[in-house]
């Protein structure tokens, strides 16, 4: 049963239910649509058609609907009853139709293990209680975007891990409270790490599998034997908020390499991660392993404890990798500086949550949750940029091919977003608000990380690649410099008059002869002619005619020697 309010073709509408249950099956639960509270709505209410018959088969639209806003671009319901409950004994009816004649014992026996261990995950996980999934997109002024998200489990009926993987009722967002002004992205929400490892245990234990009960035992030795802990201490100290804080500082701009179009400046990042812990046994086994490092910068105050490693990273980034144990929290972070900025705003210092950028963009969304994620304007420009220069850089690419890949993936929307996120009575409710509508409110979240991480890994790798060529090109200059070696040992010391003398009786290949660094040539090589063995040996023998980016030249001495020369 799908209500409609938009033009649409059935397979967009397939992909928003994909997208629905993806979205709230996520660290997100979520919220509901107008109040600033999650709570409960009015018993009976429905946002059905009082001339819609009603359905033959019980669902619950009535429930998932309540928690959507109606009048809309999007409005849908999509019933999951019928695909997920009984879903451990739909697996269990298909081994019993599997074929298993002219299987060994142990395969079939490999088999029944691997269909149980699937049984009892489900089982434990909860998934089966999932009853529907609600998706609604309201424009609450031109250009903003109130998005919800609802997967619904009838109150009472909830079990397994998954009713507390992403925390249990919603509370306030004191995470917000730590964000400095120029933060560009914060992801904050409750995760029982714990309770699902001790989820996934259990069903080693029930799966009854010999080499998986292995495998746990080994593990838990690895770990005792790594922390000096207990599996039930270790997560013992364990608490389940996570936090992500990345700030941009446009007064400080740096330079980074941006692909084959050259470097290009960005504003200073800085990073940190937020671990919810109980105690200080993380952070004193992890001071332990730095107590021999040098050039630790130790800092011990009253609430804050600091060790703060500095590195040279850039000419004008200064790196400062650090890891603190402060309030509630184990803290690793990109330097000292941002911990300082976190503990000063929440101290009641002028952070981002006074902005009056973040005061329009919570409004109307509720201020209590189980997890948050905000996402600014600044940060999607620097994809952007990102996204530009690397495109622009590829080579063999016609500009019209570079012009269409910036439109593909550049899109002309800007603006803040955020969300808050939470796991209700009766299931996992996500509103978020911003420039874009349900269809596309979860492509930043996903391109973001990407093309920030393809920005910095792609001209690593493009340097790695480049390395890997001189590298092999140097191998190839050796193998032609011994055989010219052996040439001069069969012609009184003299050495080759060219290099095709060498083939076939010294070389088989004459693709050795291609430089990596110009494959279109065959005849990569300088070869210096008329050298004798009596000659020096540190003497010129031959050397890439091609130079590397990073400006070094492969050669390869009389000797045999070499080495890639700038």
């Amino acid at each position: 049963m799908i209500p409609l309010r938009r033009r649409s073709t059935p397979a967009a509408l397939l992909l928003c239910a994909g997208l629905g249950f993806v979205a709230g099956c996520g660290p997100s639960g979520t919220n509901p649509s107008n109040t600033t509270k999650f709570e409960n709505p009015a018993p009976g209410t429905s946002s059905s058609s009082p001339a819609s018959p009603p359905s033959a088969e019980p669902n619950s639209f009535d429930e998932a609907t309540a928690r959507l806003d109606k009048g809309g671009a999007l409005y849908m319901y999509l019933s999951t009853a019928q695909w997920l409950d009984g879903l451990s004994g739909q697996i269990t009816k298909l081994r019993a139709s599997l074929p298993t004649d002219g299987m060994t014992p142990k395969d079939r026996q490999q088999m029944n293990q691997a269909f149980d261990a699937s049984t009892a995950f489900i089982k434990n996980s909860g998934i089966e209680q999932i009853s529907g999934v609600g998706i609604s997109s309201l424009a609450v002024e031109p250009g903003t975007y109130r998005n919800t998200f609802f997967v619904h489990h009838y109150k009472g009926k909830e079990t397994g891990f998954l009713n507390t993987l992403f925390g249990t009722s919603p509370h306030n967002l004191t995470a917000l409270d730590l964000l400095p002004a120029n933060t560009a992205l914060a992801s904050s929400g409750d995760y029982d790490i714990a309770g699902l490892i001790r989820a996934l245990l259990q069903t080693v234990d029930q799966a009854g599998v010999p080499e998986w009960q292995k495998g746990k035992a080994q593990g838990l030795q690895q770990l005792q034997q790594a922390t000096g802990m207990s599996l039930d201490e270790f997560l013992g100290s364990l608490g389940q908020e996570i936090n992500l804080v990345l700030t941009l500082d446009p007064a400080k701009q740096i330079t980074v390499p941006a692909g084959d179009a050259g470097p290009m400046k960005i504003p200073a990042p800085r990073l940190a991660l937020l671990i919810e812990v109980k105690d200080n046994k993380y952070f004193d086994k992890l001071d332990a392993l730095l107590a021999g490092a040098p050039q630790v910068i130790k800092t011990d105050e009253p609430g804050l404890k600091m060790r703060t490693m500095p590195y040279p990273a850039m000419p004008d980034f200064e790196l400062r990798p650090t890891l603190a144990r402060w309030d509630k929290f184990l803290i690793v972070a990109s330097d000292d500086h941002l911990v300082r900025d976190m503990i000063a705003v929440q101290k009641g210092g002028a952070g981002f949550k006074a902005s009056p950028a973040f005061a329009k963009l919570s409004s109307g969304l509720p201020t209590q949750g189980n997890g948050f994620s905000l996402m600014t304007q600044g940060l999607m420009e620097l994809v952007r940029n990102f996204q530009k220069q690397m495109l622009s850089s590829q080579k063999g690419a016609s500009a019209a091919q570079t012009e269409w890949m910036m439109k593909l993936l550049q899109s002309d929307v800007t603006g803040d977003s955020y969300s808050v996120s939470a796991h209700v009575e009766n299931g996992w409710l996500a509103v978020s608000k911003g420039p874009t509508g349900v269809g596309k409110v979860l492509a930043p979240l996903v391109i973001a990380p990407i093309a920030i991480a393809a920005g910095v890994a792609l001209p690593v790798f493009n340097s790695v690649s480049e390395k890997g060529k001189s590298t092999k090109g140097l191998a190839q200059a050796k193998q032609i410099g011994l055989a010219c070696k052996l040439y001069a040992g069969d012609n009184d010391g003299k050495y080759p008059p060219n290099l095709d003398a060498l083939v076939p009786t010294y070389l088989q290949n004459r693709a050795l002869f291609v430089s990596p660094l110009a494959p279109s040539d065959p005849m990569g090589y300088k070869y210096h002619a008329g050298l004798t063995d009596d000659m020096a040996p540190n003497t010129i023998l031959l050397e890439d005619k091609y130079t590397a980016p990073g400006g070094g030249r492969v050669t390869v001495y009389l000797d045999c020697s070499g080495e890639v020369r700038k």
